[in-house]
């Protein structure tokens, strides 16, 4: 324990790691966005969601 080389970067020193967090959030915020408007909803079994899938994620952080 607390020996060896930290192979594990910080997201600010890593710009793929920082990118794709982006995405991450931005899709997250998306799907939130598309549950309160009902475009995303449970189907009527409850074991699944179903509506609007396709996300314009268009990130260049």
């Amino acid at each position: 324990m607390g020996g060896g080389i930290k192979l594990v970067r910080a997201l600010q020193q890593d710009s793929k790691l920082t990118k794709e967090n982006y995405l991450i959030r931005e899709l997250s915020k998306q799907i939130t966005e598309r549950i309160k408007e009902k475009d995303i909803r449970f189907s009527k079994d409850g074991n699944d969601f179903e509506g609007d899938f396709a996300f314009n994620l268009n990130i260049d952080q």
